[in-house]
């Protein structure tokens, strides 16, 4: 249900003749201006007409469901246990193994003709974040000799706040929000930059490609350069404020931009840059993607936040093994899984840096390890 239906949900609630002007004045204001500020209008209006409470509940009620409360769309983003995505705007067969987003929506009234998605990944240090772009006409700032913001780039949007509806977007610099939005240059399309973080953009790697009309950027947004207001870690289980807008205009045709965007933004919000109140989110899960070694995503148990408890590279050897594996880590507890996630072996009380895994069928498995309940690292293995 998108926040139109639930509008169309409070209007058909029947309330007493005396009450509907004041409930349509309330219902006409959630969709210009902020929920809060309906909140404030309603109560002056309570002052004013004397509205029983039953009519205030019922109000307030359609004001928090069509927007104070309304859950925010998630997309679970898994977490790499293989060497990262190359970054040089090309959309290679790593990138096969995560399902597309589309930007399904315009912003406000504004009419894009491009069809859009993105994929994201995560690992300790980055996040990872593909953008494809069917265009019709691409057409640059660069080219047009005008703002880069007014025209063909994507903005991506992050709030690494614990609290992600607080009224600010990247434009309240050191606000825990961050936009990252290059400029394309003339030429500079497959070759990868490299830009250092400020208070109100990430900091990381990114490539685009241009392709015809259509064009690519990717991603490597480097998650120390973003700062939360407090100072909690953010790792795995995290939930992350998230947006994407696409910027769209055609040589000859347009004046203005015209945007394509994920969620902030398509009815009367404001744009992201402003407020991500209503953006989507994405969750660094410890679902994940071994690119080089089997097409089978697995599935882990993410325990603590992995930067509450520092994972570390663990070293084991011989790989392939036949009997026993040595494991350079300090821990004393191990976890056996298969390709498909399933927990197949768990091991308390070890005091021996060496495991018998004779006993393993032949193929592939995924090691780990543990000190206590502290997750220590992950390996994976291949039984001859």
């Amino acid at each position: 249900m998108n926040k139109y239906d639930r509008i169309t949900l409070c209007v058909t609630i029947r309330l007493p003749r005396h009450h509907q002007d004041l409930f349509s004045v309330v219902l006409i204001f959630s969709l210009v201006i902020s929920t809060f500020d309906c909140i404030i209008i309603t109560l002056a209006a309570i002052v004013m007409k004397h509205v029983t409470l039953k009519a205030l509940a019922i109000a307030l009620f359609c004001l928090e469901f069509t927007g104070l409360n309304a859950q925010k769309v998630n997309i679970d983003v898994a977490r790499l246990f293989c060497p990262p995505p190359v970054i040089d705007g090309i959309e290679e067969e790593e990138w096969d193994a995560v399902e597309p987003v589309y930007l399904e929506y315009n912003f406000w009234t504004e009419q894009p003709t491009v069809t859009a998605y993105w994929k994201a990944l995560w690992e300790d240090n980055f996040i990872y974040v593909f953008i494809n772009v069917e265009d019709d006409n691409y057409y640059p700032g660069w080219e047009a000799g005008g703002n880069g913001w007014e025209y063909d780039k994507p903005e991506i949007y992050f709030d690494v706040n614990d609290v992600l509806v607080d009224g600010n977007g990247p434009a309240t610099a050191s606000s825990g929000h961050y936009q990252w939005s290059p400029d394309p240059t003339d030429g500079g399309d497959g070759t990868p930059t490299t830009l250092a973080g400020t208070t109100q953009a990430p900091g990381g790697t990114y490539a685009y490609i241009i392709t015809g009309e259509n064009w690519a950027y990717e991603f490597a947004v480097d998650v120390a350069t973003m700062s939360k207001v407090n100072s909690d870690p953010i790792g795995c289980e995290t939930k992350i404020g998230f947006d994407v807008t696409v910027i769209d205009q055609d040589e000859g045709i347009t004046t203005t931009r015209q945007r394509k965007i994920w969620q902030s933004g398509d009815g009367t919000e404001a744009e992201a840059w402003n407020s991500m109140d209503s953006s989507g989110t994405i969750t660094l899960t410890y679902f994940c993607v071994i690119f080089d070694c089997w097409d089978e995503p697995c599935d882990y148990n993410c325990g603590n936040k992995i930067n509450d408890n520092k994972t570390v590279n663990i070293t084991i050897q011989p790989n392939p093994v036949t009997d026993f594996l040595t494991i350079n880590a300090d821990y004393d507890r191990v976890i056996i899984d298969n390709i498909l996630g399933q927990e197949i072996l768990s091991m308390d009380h070890i005091n021996t840096n060496k495991l018998d895994v004779g006993y393993l069928s032949k193929g592939f498995y995924i090691l780990r390890v543990y000190k206590g309940e502290r997750y220590i690292g992950a390996a994976k293995i291949m039984k001859n």
